[in-house]
């Protein structure tokens, strides 16, 4: 994280992103959403809990090729934030396939 100090007020760079990602948090919960994260802090908008993968090879799938027939996500109308320390791994998602159906 960037820091500049101008006249004596600090400035803080903040990381903007509105990258797809599958996460997979603690207590085994994955989401799917549009990522975004300050310091720690992290936000998931137009996210849904991803409750039945539906794939024959994994979360690789459903991140490549979208939701498939047997896929259920549970959408969630709020964003979900969370701290980074939670994450136990994230998955870039195909944006073009994904823009779709979040």
């Amino acid at each position: 994280m960037k820091k500049i100090v101008v006249d004596g007020v600090t400035f803080i760079e903040q990381q903007k992103s509105s990258d797809i990602q599958i996460v997979g948090l603690q207590r085994g919960h994955v989401l799917i959403g549009r990522f975004s994260r300050d310091g720690a802090d992290c936000t998931l908008t137009d996210s849904y809990f991803i409750r039945r993968w539906g794939t024959d090879e994994g979360l690789g799938q459903l991140a490549e090729y979208g939701k498939r027939p047997e896929t259920i996500l549970d959408k969630c109308h709020r964003p979900v934030k969370f701290d980074i320390l939670t994450t136990i791994f994230m998955l870039e998602c195909n944006s073009e396939i994904w823009e779709k159906e979040l």
